[in-house]
């Protein structure tokens, strides 16, 4: 081991005469002569104070420290330029450096607390925290600030690297690299992430591998805003959960987005419950107007017979009971009747009403091409197709029934009379 400028001051207790001369000084006066000697060869080792030193294979320098000194002290200083292997020094704040013979390295660390040396960290640990700890630094350049963790590495470009991994390793991520990464065991049912503060929880991540569903919680785990996604079903559900495996609803504003065919741009999105503040403005009844039935019926060429226009209502599906605004209009298409005569076409509607009452196969009035003037109870057929159509509007108040249409057709003098019907049914209340 080579010790660069190591001052040397050899002690000895004489008992005899001491002979000083070829540049050695003495000092013999007292009881404790002094040499003092730029070389000393001590046991064939040649120690110098003013080049480096190299003591043969074996030998061994012990200094215990005292009380209140150390045994072996490496001053800080400048860091010296030429590199050598096994090298030491000590930085400005008296941290250890050393050299691999190319480059000048620092050992991570763990402070203590003044005279008091950190606890040793359990075996496989990397490092202990606690009172009186500074920081833990892992880094390429930056030198972290106490009480960081600090790791500057940009990830590799690869799909199975992270630079910070929890379980097994990464697979199929992105092959630009994943700073951070969380691979657990098939059907860990666990807290992926949690965060709290003072002990309640206010943010958790969880994966339910056996009903293949991830859930993000906001809030504790027994009153939380949850947002479910199914994996195999892609179905989004965001509400209110009462902290079951499943998330249950607990709350009527539940807000649910199904990709239905798997477009880029094809969402389905409904709104359990009402709106209640539409545009910054707030609203009455019904909130924002839903509607819950539709009809399209195109080239028809005679009566259609009662069929449904909104089923019964039930929890989830149906025109439950409240008032309704039913819409319907009728356009020919196909080659205009030549001839129409007394063609035409009627629309028949079906409820119940509030009382219990059934109303069957009313037939509506409406706006017609020929009768514009009046309400018409006909769509008439017309020589020109864009001469003909057939608009009306009726309100209704339902038990919840089921909600019904038909219509009637006469045939025109001369030619097919065809026609398209479009009906829907809005709740207002």
């Amino acid at each position: 081991m080579k010790l660069l400028g190591l001052l040397l001051l050899v002690s000895v207790w004489c008992q005899a005469q001491v002979t000083c001369n070829n540049g050695v000084t003495c000092n013999t006066a007292g009881a404790n002569p002094v040499i003092s000697a730029d070389y000393t060869n001590l046991n064939a080792n040649l120690v110098s104070k003013v080049q480096p030193t190299t003591l043969s294979a074996g030998s061994t320098i012990t200094s215990p420290p005292s009380a209140t000194l150390f045994g072996f002290v490496v001053p800080s200083g400048s860091i010296p330029s030429a590199q050598v292997a096994g090298g030491l020094a000590t930085d400005t704040s008296g941290r250890f450096l050393t050299s691999d013979g190319t480059n000048i390295n620092q050992y991570i660390y763990v402070a203590g607390s003044g005279a008091t040396p950190p606890t040793a960290p359990t075996s496989g640990q990397l490092g202990v925290w606690g009172a009186g700890f500074s920081h833990l630094g892992l880094a390429n350049s930056s030198v972290p600030n106490a009480g960081e963790l600090l790791l500057t590495t940009v990830p590799n470009s690869s799909a199975t690297r992270s630079v910070f991994g929890l379980g097994s390793a990464i697979t199929g991520g992105s092959t630009s690299g994943t700073y951070f990464n969380i691979n657990a065991a098939t059907n860990y049912a666990g807290v992926y992430l949690g965060l709290q503060s003072n002990g309640s929880t206010f943010f958790r991540m969880l994966r339910d591998d056996m009903n293949d569903l991830t859930r993000l919680q906001f809030g504790d785990a027994t009153n939380a805003y949850t947002f479910k996604a199914n994996k195999n079903n892609p179905t989004g559900i965001f509400g209110r959960s009462d902290g079951t495996s499943q998330g249950t609803t607990q709350f009527l504003t539940d807000l649910e987005i199904n990709d239905t065919s798997g477009g880029a741009n094809a969402w389905v999105t409904s709104i359990l419950g009402k709106t209640t503040i539409y545009n910054s403005i707030a609203t009455t009844g019904i909130g924002t107007i839903p509607t819950y039935g539709t009809i399209h019926q195109t080239a028809q060429t005679g009566a259609i017979s009662t069929a449904t226009l909104c089923l019964a209502g039930t929890a989830s599906a149906g025109c439950n009971a409240g008032q309704y605004h039913i819409h319907w209009d009728f356009i020919e298409t196909g080659t205009a009747c030549s001839t129409p005569g007394p063609g035409g076409v009627t629309f028949l509607f079906t409820w119940t009403d509030t009382n219990g009452t059934t109303h069957s196969a009313v037939s509506l009035g409406m706006d017609d091409a020929s009768a514009i003037n009046a309400v018409s109870q006909t769509f008439h057929f017309q020589t020109s197709l864009g001469a003909a159509w057939g608009s009306g509007d009726f309100n209704i108040s339902t038990n919840g029934g089921i909600i019904q249409y038909a219509t009637g057709y006469t045939a025109c003098t001369i030619g097919t009379g065809t026609y398209q019907l479009d009906i829907s049914a809005s709740q207002l209340q």
